[in-house]
């Protein structure tokens, strides 16, 4: 959508109309996923985490829970990543000098071009999902650090 602030106000509507929803059950579920997503886009892995904890564990036995769990695994696959990729970010502006800094931050930037909401997006299709995961994958070994 590309407005994370906008977005969170109707995930959140449909957050408090909860005890409402009767029939479409993954709805939940789903928005506990979409909130997940906007955190990471802004970079708040630890919101995230907390948003899809809370899908895993507060819903279950709704319809298309075998794809929400896989979108769900794959998210989690991220931010772990993306910690990593923040650690390694830090321990080489140590390592290196001053000047060097903005060649290892620009680098990683090329690979953060990548972004978890572009490439990841609720309303496509589970097996697009697991494409564009190997492909992440793939270029997250590409993008090494040059010096």
């Amino acid at each position: 959508m590309g407005f994370p602030l906008q977005a969170e106000k109707w995930l959140f509507n449909i957050i408090e109309n909860e005890k409402r929803i009767v029939r479409d059950t993954y709805l939940l579920p789903f928005t506990c996923l979409e909130l997940g997503y906007t955190s990471i886009k802004v970079k708040d892995y630890n919101l995230a985490e907390t948003w899809f904890e809370k899908a895993k564990k507060d819903y279950s036995g709704f319809l298309l829970e075998t794809p929400f769990h896989i979108k769900l695994h794959a998210a989690f696959k991220y931010i772990k990543k993306a910690r990593n990729r923040q650690k390694m970010i830090e321990e080489d502006a140590k390592s290196v000098s001053s000047d060097d800094t903005d060649k290892c931050k620009k680098s990683y930037k090329e690979c953060d071009l990548l972004q978890f909401g572009k490439k990841y997006p609720s309303n496509v299709g589970m097996t697009k999902n697991l494409n564009d995961l190997e492909i992440f994958e793939a270029n997250q070994k590409e993008c090494k650090v040059t010096s």
